[in-house]
């Protein structure tokens, strides 16, 4: 058994000749600490807005190699959030985006003719034209500010913590080779 102590600067000594291997360790690190601000603006998106993690993370991208997370989309069906009814009944509207009820007394509930079912309602007086609600996007729910600092705080401690293990494990292996 082999067993190899290193302190602070010995192991950016160990690491002078292998750059390359530095930024290995700084390209792991940044990912997980993507990973991580990905998982976390999920979390508090989905406890904050009426909507499922699934919804969120369908409209995200995480881009390893440019250490990018990013967030497209248009706003969601309305229909894709809390709304009751569920089905097409002569019922009143009862939608929560953000964890509120909100009465929609114009609207109704109603499936097309290719199966889609939404909540809509009348443009005008008359029976026709409709058209179908929609609600917040995916970049509007993750880019709230008090969901954006949970994730930047959170991801900063995990590269920290990720940059150390993986310095720690390279300068290991260069030690031994």
């Amino acid at each position: 058994m082999i067993e190899v102590q290193l302190e602070g600067s010995e192991i950016f000594d160990l690491l002078k000749d292998g750059d390359k291997q530095l930024e290995k360790a700084i390209y792991f690190a940044k990912n997980r600490a993507l990973q991580t601000a990905r998982t976390e603006m999920l979390k508090s998106a989905a406890k904050t807005y009426d909507t499922t993690q699934k919804q969120i993370r369908e409209r995200m991208n995480l881009k390893k190699s440019e250490g990018e997370l990013e967030v497209k989309g248009s706003p969601i069906r309305l229909f894709k959030f809390k709304v009751t009814p569920t089905s097409p009944r002569q019922q009143i509207v009862v939608a929560s985006v953000k964890r509120a009820n909100k009465t929609l007394p114009r609207a109704f509930v109603q499936q097309m003719p290719n199966g889609t079912i939404g909540v809509f309602q009348r443009v005008g007086k008359k029976r026709y034209p409709i058209e179908q609600l929609y609600s917040v996007s995916a970049p509007q729910m993750a880019g709230e500010d008090s969901i954006i600092e949970k994730a930047v705080e959170r991801a900063s401690i995990v590269f920290d913590d990720r940059l150390e293990h993986e310095i720690e494990r390279i300068g290991l292996w260069l030690a031994l080779t």
